[in-house]
């Protein structure tokens, strides 16, 4: 059977890094027998972000995006690539994305979920910011969030989306609802697409890895409260993450 591979993320684990560079490699990665859907696609790279915001209800498309997906991926005879880390959120909004791997199982595809696993203080600054910068928390609920996350391993937000900081109770949790095998790899800045590449494709080929900068405001930086906030994180981040240790 064919394998159907689900990138995950989750964010801030180098998704757009990986996405670029998946977008450079396409025809390398397809003489090695891996496909990635055209459909569902945005900003021009192969991040399905479309498919993601059609299972979670965030999108007035309704059925579109998963029919041509699924129109499209009926037509290979290879293995198949997605990726999106809003993907991920699906754990909490389960039934349509439960009904879409039920499709891709009847086009005999074995579904094989790929994790990238990233742990820290600098990830604990980096899933708050950006939670605070799609706007679904404000400063007052940063004591909630660090509270959550070592009481919990996680944080609830508005939209219902749960961003788990512990790796070992998200899969727990994903693996409670969704069948398939697991595929975890490391989160690093240096190996990061390298390091993804070879968690799934046995044979190596030379791979071009290329990084991404995206541009970033400095003027943050004199922000009195987001230097304020990343005080408060980091003097209690190392207490929280400590127990994850």
């Amino acid at each position: 059977m064919k394998n159907f591979y689900i990138h995950i993320g989750p964010h801030k684990t180098g998704t757009k890094t990986i996405q670029y560079n998946l977008k450079t490699e396409e025809k390398k990665l397809l003489k090695k027998n891996i496909y990635i859907p055209k459909s569902c696609r945005m900003w021009g790279l192969p991040t399905h972000h479309l498919l993601a915001l059609e299972l979670l209800n965030r999108t007035t498309n309704k059925k579109v995006n998963t029919i041509k997906l699924l129109k499209e991926i009926k037509r290979v005879n290879s293995n198949v690539l997605i990726s999106s880390e809003d993907l991920r959120f699906v754990i909490n909004k389960k039934k349509k994305f439960l009904l879409f791997l039920n499709e891709i199982k009847k086009l005999k595809f074995n579904i094989i979920f790929i994790f990238c696993e990233r742990s820290g203080l600098n990830y604990l600054k980096s899933i708050y910011f950006q939670i605070k910068k799609e706007k679904k928390i404000n400063f007052f609920y940063l004591f909630i969030y660090l509270k959550d996350i070592y009481t919990k391993g996680y944080f609830n937000d508005k939209n219902n989306d749960l961003w788990y900081y512990d790796n070992k109770i998200f899969l727990n949790d994903f693996k409670k609802v969704f069948n398939g095998k697991f595929i975890i790899f490391k989160y690093s800045k240096e190996n990061l697409y390298h390091n993804f590449i070879n968690s799934f494709i046995k044979k190596p080929y030379k791979i071009t890895n290329k990084k991404i900068y995206l541009n970033k405001s400095k003027s943050k930086f004199y922000n009195p409260i987001w230097i304020v906030t990343n005080v408060i994180i980091s003097l209690l981040g190392k207490f929280i993450i400590s127990k994850y240790n």
